[in-house]
């Protein structure tokens, strides 16, 4: 918790509005471990959009350009992608705390290569990639957290490329799957 002389204008700690909108931020992955006094000058510069929608709404679609990390902070959401040929639909599932758009936010393509669609009302967060260059990678935590997640990304698909190939048909079966799913776990429909 926030010492009251710490919240701005000397609110009441228990009507904590702002120490709670610390709090939900603290607890994501790229901001796990920035210190509240950071915090408080990030929420006073950086634009971050606080939104919901009803169960059904598609967030963004296969191919539309990514400009923004995507952070679901209640409910669950479905992603779809397809095989090369459109022949094959990967579907799954992800709940709540899930991050996305790290992966297509930097280099070469910022298309997204699958759909975002919520399956039941969400709550979800949003920050713009011009926040995140002008003010964001100015802190230290910040950045290593965003370098560990591209990192780790990078990491997941180097391994993949370099998984020798089953010698029976269920086990190429099953790497072929694992090769074109993009959530390491959670429900998942073929």
């Amino acid at each position: 918790p926030i010492p009251e002389k710490e919240l701005p204008n000397g609110r009441d700690p228990k009507n904590r509005p702002f120490a709670r909108t610390i709090e939900v931020l603290t607890s994501l992955p790229l901001f796990m471990g920035i210190h509240s006094r950071d915090m408080e000058t990030i929420l006073g510069k950086v634009r971050f959009h606080f939104q919901q929608a009803q169960a059904g709404s598609i967030l963004f679609s296969e191919g539309s350009t990514n400009n923004q990390l995507f952070f679901l902070l209640e409910g669950r959401i479905q992603l779809t992608r397809r095989s090369n040929s459109s022949l094959i639909v990967f579907q799954e599932t992800a709940d709540a705390p899930t991050m996305l758009g790290a992966d297509v936010l930097f280099g070469i393509s910022h298309h997204f290569i699958y759909s975002v669609e919520s399956l039941t009302p969400i709550r979800y967060l949003t920050v713009g990639k011009s926040e995140i260059n002008h003010h964001l990678l100015h802190y230290e935590v910040f950045r290593l957290n965003l370098l560990n997640h591209l990192s780790l990304l990078a990491q997941r698909h180097r391994r993949l490329l370099s998984d020798t190939l089953p010698a029976s048909i269920q086990g190429r079966f099953l790497q072929y799957l694992q090769h074109h799913f993009i959530l390491p776990a959670g429900p998942k429909t073929l």
